[in-house]
């Protein structure tokens, strides 16, 4: 695929995302008549189907589209929903066939066909279970079962207590977050997906763990200072903290110098800060597809600043989780699933560099 055809296919859909909806709707409501008449719920969808698939289009990643539409399953598993969306994609695969050059429909139609033949498989017969942790090998998983049911039941100063209790008695903090911290946040995602929990219960378990978190700061174990800076941060948008936390406190233990930004940080504020810090490691972590393209814009600016072009960029987070080659189409200079896989890419790069 030619990368300036998908540039300009993606650049098309996200200016044309009004016009292209309505009129994706209207053909929608032709082909599902009275199924379809409530607009101010079925327009919104349409409109929301199109910018991942213009993500997914710019990254050459059909992964990203994917994960798009089975999420959308996810929420609502049900044969009449299936061909719900089914409809939504075929109005929108018609609208593009005379509105895109036939280059450029061929492509977004490829992304479509995919959706539309994954759709039109069966459900499973089987109920998956929600839980996706702990792992037969995890160390803590009596404490990482114990931790999620003391969340899912609102008693935070428990659930703080049992996390502080642990590191109390001698467990390292890394092994806290990585075998009950981590795991258990992915679960509650998991479980406000498929609607499980809703977004305030989501939002509680969320900002339970980043106080546990902030609890475990002075059972840490940290190295000398090896005289290495990181700016950790997530992209401008991204409300999803927790990899990029658990990392910045690694990189701490290591002996780094670490700027932790927090989440949602505008993509000018970041530059200017790398041009008064010149730090040796750009950290970055992404939770949705469309986060992806912000990370692109921003190295593609970062690579315009001399100054700045030595300062390695690693990303990582949920968004390539799909699709792990994807952070190549980014401009970084390498891709993490975990923090602990971040610090030994760092350890391997920055004991070699000098």
């Amino acid at each position: 695929m030619s990368a300036k055809l998908a540039q300009k296919t993606a650049r098309t859909l996200i200016e044309t995302t009004d016009e292209v909806a309505h009129a994706a709707f209207r053909a929608y409501q032709a082909v599902a008549g009275h199924a379809a008449l409530n607009e101010s719920e079925k327009l919104p969808e349409i409109q929301n189907q199109i910018y991942p698939l213009a993500m997914a289009i710019q990254m050459d990643s059909a992964p990203l589209f994917d994960t798009h539409i089975a999420q959308l399953r996810k929420q609502d598993s049900s044969p009449a929903r299936d061909q719900e969306l089914i409809a939504q994609l075929v109005a929108l695969k018609q609208v593009l066939s005379q509105r895109l050059p036939i280059t450029a429909y061929i492509l977004a139609a490829k992304y479509l066909n995919d959706a539309i033949g994954y759709l039109s498989e069966s459900l499973p017969t089987v109920e998956q279970p929600l839980v996706t942790f702990p792992m037969p090998d995890n160390p803590l998983a009596d404490l990482a079962h114990r931790y999620l049911d003391t969340l899912l039941a609102a008693d935070r100063q428990v659930a703080i207590q049992l996390i502080v209790d642990e590191a109390r008695s001698g467990t390292d903090v890394r092994a806290i977050y990585e075998h009950v911290l981590m795991p258990v946040q992915w679960e509650v995602g998991e479980r406000w997906h498929s609607r499980a929990i809703t977004v305030a219960q989501e939002h509680f378990c969320t900002a339970t763990t980043e106080l546990a978190a902030a609890q475990l700061y002075p059972f840490r174990h940290s190295q000398p200072r090896n005289g290495r800076m990181a700016v950790v941060t997530t992209v401008a948008g991204d409300l999803h903290g927790m990899g990029a936390r658990v990392l910045a406190d690694y990189l701490e233990m290591e002996g780094w110098k670490v700027y932790y930004l927090g989440v949602n940080t505008p993509t000018d504020s970041l530059l200017n800060l790398l041009q008064d810090l010149r730090p040796d490691l750009l950290a970055m972590a992404a939770s949705m597809p469309q986060h992806l393209a912000v990370i692109r814009e921003l190295l593609a600016a970062k690579e315009l600043a001399a100054e700045l072009s030595q300062i390695k960029v690693l990303v990582g987070g949920a968004a390539f989780s799909t699709d792990p080659e994807a952070w190549r189409t980014t401009g970084a200079d390498a891709y993490a699933a975990t923090p602990a896989k971040a610090v030994e890419w760092a350890k391997a790069v920055f004991s070699t560099a000098g």
